[in-house]
Protein backbone atom coordinates (compact mmCIF):
# COMPACT_ATOMS: atom_id res chain seq x y z
CA UNK A 1 0.00 0.00 0.00
CA UNK A 2 1.22 3.48 -0.85
CA UNK A 3 -1.62 5.57 0.60
CA UNK A 4 -3.61 4.87 3.79
CA UNK A 5 -5.92 7.87 4.15
CA UNK A 6 -8.31 6.93 6.96
CA UNK A 7 -6.79 3.50 7.61
CA UNK A 8 -4.14 1.73 9.65
CA UNK A 9 -1.69 -0.83 8.16
CA UNK A 10 -1.54 -4.09 10.06
CA UNK A 11 1.36 -6.52 10.33
CA UNK A 12 -0.32 -8.92 7.89
CA UNK A 13 -0.44 -6.13 5.27
CA UNK A 14 -4.17 -5.64 5.76
CA UNK A 15 -5.69 -2.23 6.56
CA UNK A 16 -8.15 -1.51 9.33
CA UNK A 17 -10.69 1.27 8.92
CA UNK A 18 -12.45 2.07 12.16
CA UNK A 19 -15.79 3.02 10.63
CA UNK A 20 -17.48 4.41 7.56
CA UNK A 21 -20.53 6.60 7.51
CA UNK A 22 -23.24 5.96 4.99
CA UNK A 23 -21.84 6.74 1.55
CA UNK A 24 -18.54 7.56 3.17
CA UNK A 25 -15.30 6.55 1.40
CA UNK A 26 -11.76 5.78 2.29
CA UNK A 27 -9.19 5.62 -0.53
CA UNK A 28 -6.37 3.12 -0.33
CA UNK A 29 -3.66 2.92 -3.02
CA UNK A 30 -1.37 -0.01 -3.73
CA UNK A 31 1.30 -0.77 -6.33
CA UNK A 32 2.22 -4.01 -8.11
CA UNK A 33 5.30 -4.44 -10.30
CA UNK A 34 4.47 -6.41 -13.43
CA UNK A 35 6.80 -9.40 -13.75
CA UNK A 36 8.27 -10.99 -16.85
CA UNK A 37 6.06 -14.00 -16.25
CA UNK A 38 3.00 -11.72 -16.42
CA UNK A 39 4.11 -10.32 -19.80
CA UNK A 40 5.07 -13.70 -21.23
CA UNK A 41 1.77 -15.24 -20.10
CA UNK A 42 -0.20 -12.52 -21.90
CA UNK A 43 -3.02 -12.98 -19.36
CA UNK A 44 -4.85 -10.63 -17.00
CA UNK A 45 -3.44 -9.69 -13.63
CA UNK A 46 -6.15 -10.30 -11.08
CA UNK A 47 -5.93 -8.05 -8.04
CA UNK A 48 -8.13 -9.60 -5.35
CA UNK A 49 -8.94 -6.94 -2.73
CA UNK A 50 -11.48 -7.95 -0.10
CA UNK A 51 -13.20 -5.69 2.41
CA UNK A 52 -14.92 -7.29 5.39
CA UNK A 53 -16.86 -5.58 8.15
CA UNK A 54 -19.98 -5.72 10.34
CA UNK A 55 -23.00 -3.48 10.38
CA UNK A 56 -24.69 -2.24 13.59
CA UNK A 57 -26.71 -5.44 13.69
CA UNK A 58 -23.47 -7.38 13.70
CA UNK A 59 -24.20 -8.82 10.25
CA UNK A 60 -21.31 -9.35 7.80
CA UNK A 61 -21.13 -7.11 4.76
CA UNK A 62 -20.74 -8.89 1.38
CA UNK A 63 -17.43 -8.02 -0.24
CA UNK A 64 -17.28 -6.75 -3.80
CA UNK A 65 -15.97 -8.90 -6.64
CA UNK A 66 -12.26 -8.56 -7.42
CA UNK A 67 -11.24 -6.18 -10.19
CA UNK A 68 -9.15 -7.90 -12.89
CA UNK A 69 -6.53 -5.75 -14.65
CA UNK A 70 -5.70 -6.92 -18.19
CA UNK A 71 -2.23 -7.04 -19.70
CA UNK A 72 -2.52 -5.31 -23.10
CA UNK A 73 -1.34 -7.69 -25.90
CA UNK A 74 -0.37 -4.63 -27.92
CA UNK A 75 2.35 -3.96 -25.39
CA UNK A 76 4.05 -7.25 -26.28
CA UNK A 77 7.23 -6.43 -28.21
CA UNK A 78 9.34 -9.54 -28.79
CA UNK A 79 12.59 -8.43 -30.43
CA UNK A 80 16.23 -9.44 -30.81
CA UNK A 81 19.27 -7.42 -31.79
CA UNK A 82 22.57 -8.79 -33.08
CA UNK A 83 26.11 -7.46 -33.21
CA UNK A 84 28.99 -9.10 -35.05
CA UNK A 85 32.63 -8.22 -34.52
CA UNK A 86 35.91 -9.48 -35.93
CA UNK A 87 38.12 -10.90 -33.21
CA UNK A 88 41.29 -11.31 -35.29
CA UNK A 89 43.70 -9.29 -37.42
CA UNK A 90 45.32 -10.21 -40.76
CA UNK A 91 48.93 -11.32 -40.51
CA UNK A 92 50.21 -8.41 -42.60
CA UNK A 93 47.96 -5.88 -40.89
CA UNK A 94 46.15 -4.82 -44.08
CA UNK A 95 44.27 -7.73 -45.65
CA UNK A 96 43.67 -11.43 -45.18
CA UNK A 97 45.51 -13.82 -47.48
CA UNK A 98 44.37 -17.13 -48.91
CA UNK A 99 44.11 -19.72 -46.12
CA UNK A 100 44.17 -17.23 -43.24
CA UNK A 101 41.52 -17.65 -40.54
CA UNK A 102 39.08 -14.85 -39.64
CA UNK A 103 37.59 -15.13 -36.13
CA UNK A 104 34.10 -13.75 -35.52
CA UNK A 105 32.06 -13.06 -32.38
CA UNK A 106 28.27 -12.80 -32.51
CA UNK A 107 26.33 -11.17 -29.65
CA UNK A 108 22.55 -11.61 -29.53
CA UNK A 109 20.54 -9.34 -27.19
CA UNK A 110 16.87 -9.60 -26.24
CA UNK A 111 15.88 -6.01 -27.01
CA UNK A 112 12.13 -6.58 -26.53
CA UNK A 113 9.96 -7.04 -23.45
CA UNK A 114 9.19 -10.76 -23.79
CA UNK A 115 11.25 -13.84 -23.12
CA UNK A 116 12.60 -15.33 -26.38
CA UNK A 117 13.54 -19.00 -26.59
CA UNK A 118 14.95 -21.43 -29.20
CA UNK A 119 17.24 -18.73 -30.54
CA UNK A 120 18.98 -19.59 -33.82
CA UNK A 121 21.63 -17.64 -35.67
CA UNK A 122 22.09 -17.95 -39.43
CA UNK A 123 25.00 -16.55 -41.40
CA UNK A 124 25.46 -16.13 -45.14
CA UNK A 125 29.14 -16.99 -44.97
CA UNK A 126 29.94 -20.18 -46.85
CA UNK A 127 30.10 -23.38 -44.84
CA UNK A 128 27.90 -22.33 -41.92
CA UNK A 129 24.22 -22.89 -41.21
CA UNK A 130 21.94 -22.21 -38.25
CA UNK A 131 22.90 -25.39 -36.43
CA UNK A 132 26.63 -24.71 -36.73
CA UNK A 133 26.54 -21.27 -35.13
CA UNK A 134 23.59 -21.80 -32.79
CA UNK A 135 25.40 -24.74 -31.25
CA UNK A 136 28.08 -22.27 -30.15
CA UNK A 137 25.65 -19.90 -28.40
CA UNK A 138 26.11 -19.92 -24.64
CA UNK A 139 22.33 -19.36 -24.23
CA UNK A 140 19.35 -20.06 -26.44
CA UNK A 141 16.69 -18.51 -24.14
CA UNK A 142 16.92 -14.85 -23.23
CA UNK A 143 14.87 -12.68 -20.90
CA UNK A 144 14.57 -9.00 -21.87
CA UNK A 145 17.98 -7.33 -21.70
CA UNK A 146 19.95 -10.58 -21.54
CA UNK A 147 22.64 -11.46 -24.10
CA UNK A 148 24.12 -14.61 -25.63
CA UNK A 149 27.38 -14.95 -27.56
CA UNK A 150 28.85 -17.34 -30.12
CA UNK A 151 32.33 -17.62 -31.62
CA UNK A 152 33.17 -19.12 -35.00
CA UNK A 153 35.91 -19.00 -37.63
CA UNK A 154 36.18 -18.74 -41.41
CA UNK A 155 39.16 -19.71 -43.55
CA UNK A 156 39.68 -17.36 -46.51
CA UNK A 157 39.02 -19.15 -49.80
CA UNK A 158 40.03 -18.51 -53.40
CA UNK A 159 36.45 -17.31 -54.00
CA UNK A 160 36.89 -14.72 -51.24
CA UNK A 161 40.12 -13.50 -52.82
CA UNK A 162 38.44 -13.15 -56.22
CA UNK A 163 35.59 -11.17 -54.60
CA UNK A 164 38.05 -8.95 -52.75
CA UNK A 165 36.23 -9.20 -49.42
CA UNK A 166 34.40 -11.55 -47.08
CA UNK A 167 30.88 -10.31 -46.38
CA UNK A 168 28.74 -12.28 -43.97
CA UNK A 169 25.27 -11.21 -42.86
CA UNK A 170 24.04 -12.85 -39.65
CA UNK A 171 20.42 -13.04 -38.47
CA UNK A 172 19.08 -14.10 -35.05
CA UNK A 173 15.54 -15.46 -34.63
CA UNK A 174 13.59 -17.12 -31.84
CA UNK A 175 10.19 -18.01 -30.34
CA UNK A 176 8.10 -16.05 -27.84
CA UNK A 177 4.85 -16.73 -25.93
CA UNK A 178 2.76 -14.27 -27.97
CA UNK A 179 1.34 -14.70 -31.43
CA UNK A 180 3.60 -11.96 -32.72
CA UNK A 181 6.73 -12.88 -34.68
CA UNK A 182 9.99 -12.06 -32.99
CA UNK A 183 11.61 -9.14 -34.74
CA UNK A 184 14.90 -10.62 -35.98
CA UNK A 185 18.21 -9.02 -35.26
CA UNK A 186 20.72 -8.83 -38.09
CA UNK A 187 24.15 -7.47 -38.72
CA UNK A 188 26.61 -7.46 -41.59
CA UNK A 189 30.38 -7.37 -41.35
CA UNK A 190 32.77 -7.03 -44.27
CA UNK A 191 36.38 -8.09 -43.81
CA UNK A 192 38.76 -6.85 -46.49
CA UNK A 193 41.17 -9.45 -47.82
CA UNK A 194 44.07 -9.31 -50.20
CA UNK A 195 42.89 -8.58 -53.72
CA UNK A 196 43.73 -10.60 -56.83
CA UNK A 197 44.88 -9.50 -60.28
CA UNK A 198 44.11 -11.80 -63.21
CA UNK A 199 45.43 -11.12 -66.72
CA UNK A 200 44.00 -13.23 -69.56
CA UNK A 201 45.89 -13.63 -72.86
CA UNK A 202 43.46 -14.16 -75.74
CA UNK A 203 43.61 -14.57 -79.53
CA UNK A 204 41.44 -11.75 -80.85
CA UNK A 205 40.29 -13.63 -83.96
CA UNK A 206 38.59 -16.50 -82.13
CA UNK A 207 38.73 -15.81 -78.39
CA UNK A 208 40.92 -18.84 -77.70
CA UNK A 209 43.53 -18.80 -74.94
CA UNK A 210 46.85 -17.61 -76.32
CA UNK A 211 48.86 -18.24 -73.15
CA UNK A 212 47.95 -19.33 -69.60
CA UNK A 213 46.51 -16.49 -67.52
CA UNK A 214 48.64 -14.58 -65.05
CA UNK A 215 47.18 -14.35 -61.53
CA UNK A 216 48.59 -13.07 -58.25
CA UNK A 217 47.52 -11.59 -54.90
CA UNK A 218 48.28 -8.00 -53.90
CA UNK A 219 47.70 -5.81 -50.89
CA UNK A 220 45.05 -3.19 -51.54
CA UNK A 221 46.65 -0.03 -52.87
CA UNK A 222 49.66 -1.89 -54.30
CA UNK A 223 51.03 -1.13 -57.77
CA UNK A 224 51.45 -3.82 -60.40
CA UNK A 225 53.37 -4.11 -63.68
CA UNK A 226 52.91 -7.31 -65.67
CA UNK A 227 54.67 -7.66 -69.05
CA UNK A 228 52.65 -9.40 -71.75
CA UNK A 229 54.35 -12.51 -73.21
CA UNK A 230 55.72 -12.45 -76.77
CA UNK A 231 53.93 -14.70 -79.26
CA UNK A 232 55.54 -15.26 -82.67
CA UNK A 233 53.44 -13.81 -85.48
CA UNK A 234 51.06 -11.91 -83.16
CA UNK A 235 50.95 -8.45 -81.60
CA UNK A 236 49.44 -7.73 -78.15
CA UNK A 237 47.19 -4.72 -77.71
CA UNK A 238 48.96 -4.09 -74.38
CA UNK A 239 52.69 -4.67 -74.06
CA UNK A 240 52.15 -4.63 -70.27
CA UNK A 241 49.40 -3.98 -67.75
CA UNK A 242 50.18 -1.49 -64.99
CA UNK A 243 48.29 0.38 -62.32
CA UNK A 244 47.24 0.54 -58.67
CA UNK A 245 44.92 -2.20 -57.47
CA UNK A 246 42.15 -1.48 -54.97
CA UNK A 247 39.86 -4.40 -55.71
CA UNK A 248 40.10 -7.76 -57.43
CA UNK A 249 40.60 -7.03 -61.12
CA UNK A 250 40.51 -9.01 -64.39
CA UNK A 251 42.26 -7.61 -67.49
CA UNK A 252 42.24 -9.09 -71.02
CA UNK A 253 45.24 -8.75 -73.35
CA UNK A 254 44.21 -9.44 -76.97
CA UNK A 255 46.62 -10.77 -79.60
CA UNK A 256 46.01 -9.94 -83.28
CA UNK A 257 47.63 -11.89 -86.14
CA UNK A 258 50.41 -10.08 -87.99
CA UNK A 259 50.60 -9.87 -91.78
CA UNK A 260 53.76 -9.85 -93.90
CA UNK A 261 54.70 -8.99 -97.51
CA UNK A 262 55.27 -11.66 -100.17
CA UNK A 263 57.24 -10.34 -103.19
CA UNK A 264 57.78 -12.44 -106.36
CA UNK A 265 60.24 -11.29 -109.05
CA UNK A 266 60.11 -12.74 -112.61
CA UNK A 267 63.34 -12.48 -114.63
CA UNK A 268 65.05 -14.05 -117.64
CA UNK A 269 67.95 -16.37 -117.09
CA UNK A 270 70.15 -13.99 -119.00
CA UNK A 271 68.91 -10.94 -117.13
CA UNK A 272 66.00 -8.56 -117.48
CA UNK A 273 62.45 -8.60 -116.17
CA UNK A 274 60.26 -11.32 -117.65
CA UNK A 275 56.94 -10.29 -116.03
CA UNK A 276 55.64 -7.64 -113.59
CA UNK A 277 56.62 -8.14 -109.96
CA UNK A 278 53.85 -9.51 -107.72
CA UNK A 279 53.47 -8.02 -104.22
CA UNK A 280 50.83 -9.28 -101.80
CA UNK A 281 50.06 -9.17 -98.05
CA UNK A 282 49.72 -12.56 -96.39
CA UNK A 283 48.76 -13.15 -92.72
CA UNK A 284 51.17 -15.08 -90.55
CA UNK A 285 51.00 -18.87 -90.87
CA UNK A 286 48.59 -18.70 -93.85
CA UNK A 287 49.28 -20.72 -97.04
CA UNK A 288 49.92 -18.88 -100.31
CA UNK A 289 49.82 -20.26 -103.88
CA UNK A 290 50.81 -18.02 -106.82
CA UNK A 291 51.02 -19.48 -110.34
CA UNK A 292 53.89 -18.11 -112.43
CA UNK A 293 52.63 -16.17 -115.49
CA UNK A 294 53.21 -17.41 -119.06
CA UNK A 295 55.95 -15.64 -121.03
CA UNK A 296 56.21 -15.84 -124.83
CA UNK A 297 59.23 -16.76 -126.89
CA UNK A 298 59.46 -20.29 -125.63
CA UNK A 299 60.48 -19.33 -122.11
CA UNK A 300 59.44 -21.53 -119.24
CA UNK A 301 59.69 -20.74 -115.44
CA UNK A 302 61.88 -22.75 -113.18
CA UNK A 303 58.99 -22.68 -110.62
CA UNK A 304 55.50 -23.20 -111.95
CA UNK A 305 53.74 -22.18 -108.70
CA UNK A 306 55.21 -20.28 -105.79
CA UNK A 307 53.70 -21.85 -102.67
CA UNK A 308 54.41 -21.95 -98.96
CA UNK A 309 53.21 -21.00 -95.44
CA UNK A 310 53.87 -17.41 -94.44
CA UNK A 311 56.53 -17.12 -91.71
CA UNK A 312 56.77 -14.23 -89.25
CA UNK A 313 58.79 -12.13 -91.73
CA UNK A 314 58.63 -10.71 -95.26
CA UNK A 315 59.38 -13.21 -98.08
CA UNK A 316 61.02 -12.58 -101.49
CA UNK A 317 61.05 -15.18 -104.28
CA UNK A 318 62.68 -14.99 -107.76
CA UNK A 319 61.25 -17.07 -110.62
CA UNK A 320 63.69 -17.50 -113.52
CA UNK A 321 62.57 -17.99 -117.15
CA UNK A 322 64.77 -19.89 -119.63
CA UNK A 323 64.52 -21.48 -123.09
CA UNK A 324 64.99 -25.23 -122.98
CA UNK A 325 68.06 -26.45 -125.05
CA UNK A 326 67.98 -29.27 -127.79
CA UNK A 327 67.48 -32.79 -126.61
CA UNK A 328 70.73 -34.77 -126.35
CA UNK A 329 70.83 -38.53 -127.24
CA UNK A 330 73.41 -40.53 -125.32
CA UNK A 331 74.74 -43.68 -127.06
CA UNK A 332 76.18 -46.35 -124.86
CA UNK A 333 79.41 -48.21 -125.69
CA UNK A 334 78.94 -51.24 -127.91
CA UNK A 335 80.65 -54.62 -128.18
CA UNK A 336 82.76 -55.79 -131.09
CA UNK A 337 80.56 -57.78 -133.56
CA UNK A 338 80.85 -61.50 -133.46
CA UNK A 339 83.25 -62.91 -135.99
CA UNK A 340 85.41 -59.84 -136.02
CA UNK A 341 87.16 -60.32 -132.74
CA UNK A 342 90.74 -59.25 -133.07
CA UNK A 343 90.69 -59.11 -136.91
CA UNK A 344 92.51 -56.19 -138.38
CA UNK A 345 90.99 -53.69 -140.81
CA UNK A 346 92.62 -52.24 -143.83
CA UNK A 347 92.15 -48.86 -145.39
CA UNK A 348 88.84 -48.48 -147.29
CA UNK A 349 87.03 -51.29 -145.47
CA UNK A 350 83.81 -50.47 -143.63
CA UNK A 351 82.89 -51.71 -140.24
CA UNK A 352 79.24 -51.86 -139.33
Amino acid sequence: FTELAGGTLNDDNSVTIASLAVEGTVTLKAEYEVTQADVDAQETITNVATATSKDPQDKPVDPEDPDPVPVDPEDAKPSLSLEKTTESEPANGSGYALGEVIKYKITVTNSGNMTVSNIKVTDTIAGYDAEDISANLDKTTLAPGETATALFEHEVTEQDIQAGSVTNAATAEGDNPSDKPTEPGDDEVTDDTKVRLTVNYIYQENGAEARPSFTAQYDKGSTYNVTSPTITGFTADKTSVTGTITESTVIDVNYSRNSYTLTIYYQYAGGGQAAPTVTMIVPYDQVYNVASPAVGGGYVPNVGTVTGRMPARNVQVTVTYFIPGPALIVIDDYDTPLGVGSASLTAGELFE
